[in-house]
């Protein structure tokens, strides 16, 4: 089923109840850089190296440790071949002692 979230974005997790409402607003930013990179996607961008090391930079700015960000198709969680478009855009971080993880799914050149 789909992700439950909260109003900010922040994917819901047991983990969570570990983090004070001030690294929750922060974890958000996890959410938000995945959205970028689906909406880049969406748009037709398939430079996925650049996209995932934009995200990890928008992560790390927000002064969280990322361990990745990836895009990857969603079927299977191969590297995308071109024309490739069911993709999941994948995300871990630590903040902390959190590990958050989260994903999005997009169709690629939806827009």
């Amino acid at each position: 089923g789909p992700t439950r979230r909260d109003k900010n974005g922040l994917a819901r997790s047991s983990r969570n109840s570990r983090l004070s409402k001030d690294e929750k607003a922060r974890a958000a930013v996890i959410n938000a850089a995945l959205e970028a990179t689906a909406d880049a996607l969406r748009h037709g961008n398939i430079d996925y190296a650049e996209l995932e090391r934009a995200a990890a930079a928008q992560i790390d700015a927000a002064g969280l440790e990322t361990e990745y960000v990836s895009v990857r198709t969603a079927g299977d969680l191969s590297l995308p071949q071109p024309g490739t478009i069911n993709l999941v855009v994948l995300a871990a971080a630590r903040l902390a002692d959190v590990r958050l993880i989260d994903n999005v799914l997009v169709t690629a050149g939806s827009d």
